[in-house]
């Protein structure tokens, strides 16, 4: 609901939400985004991808496709740089974040299966996880978009999902791109978790841009 992000009052905690509201009663409008997130991103320098990390409870999924292997103009491939880039903000990160990474190529894998702090300890585990991705099982297969971000939508705390590709869907319970981004909308159309987008690559930019805008 939106008045629950409203204030720093639990809504089941009837005696202070009362306390709270017959003080801020007079004169309240609902702000345009969750105050929480709002307050976290006026003092934010967080970014992943030249985007603004603003939430707090996120997901991440990556893509090990075999495309994913080709080299950049820097000269390290497409998942060199994903790894690097992720493996800078999980360093960045606060215990007040929690966190999981989804990588998919057929199949979609998570790194824990539920958000979990970033602690020192978590943080460490989940670098150490992102830097042998190219010894992954699930590398250099094909492209499953849709289950992943499915995987990464069904954690229930989750706020913000950052889905990274480089090309265009080409197995999964969904492919067509029209299909995807019409079932991911009904999927979130209530929970409204945000959806950023990262294309590495020119194939599959317009549905990754279509998810984002939705």
């Amino acid at each position: 609901p939106a008045c629950s992000r409203c204030s720093t009052t639990a809504p089941t905690d009837a005696r202070r939400w009362s306390e709270w509201w017959s003080g801020a009663r007079q004169g309240f409008v609902v702000p345009p985004v969750p105050f929480r997130l709002a307050q976290r991103g006026a003092e934010s320098t967080w970014t992943y991808h030249e985007l603004p990390v603003t939430a707090t409870r996120l997901a991440f999924v990556l893509d090990l496709s075999g495309s994913m292997n080709r080299a950049t103009t820097d000269g390290r491939t497409r998942l060199r740089v994903a790894q690097d880039e992720l493996i800078r903000l999980l360093k960045a990160f606060d215990e007040g974040v929690s966190f999981t990474v989804v990588v998919f190529s057929d199949q979609a894998e998570p790194w824990s299966e539920e958000l979990k702090p970033a602690t020192r300890r978590n943080v460490d585990k989940a670098v150490d996880w992102v830097d042998s991705l190219a010894g992954h099982r699930l590398y250099q297969g094909a492209t499953n978009i849709y289950d992943s971000l499915r995987q990464a939508l069904d954690l229930p705390e989750v706020e913000a999902v950052y889905l990274l590709s480089d090309g265009a869907p080409s197995v999964g319970t969904l492919v067509e791109p029209g299909a995807i981004r019409a079932s991911i909308r009904d999927v979130n159309r209530y929970r409204r978790v945000a959806i950023h987008t990262v294309g590495l690559g020119a194939e599959g930019r317009a549905l990754l841009e279509g998810l984002a805008a939705d």
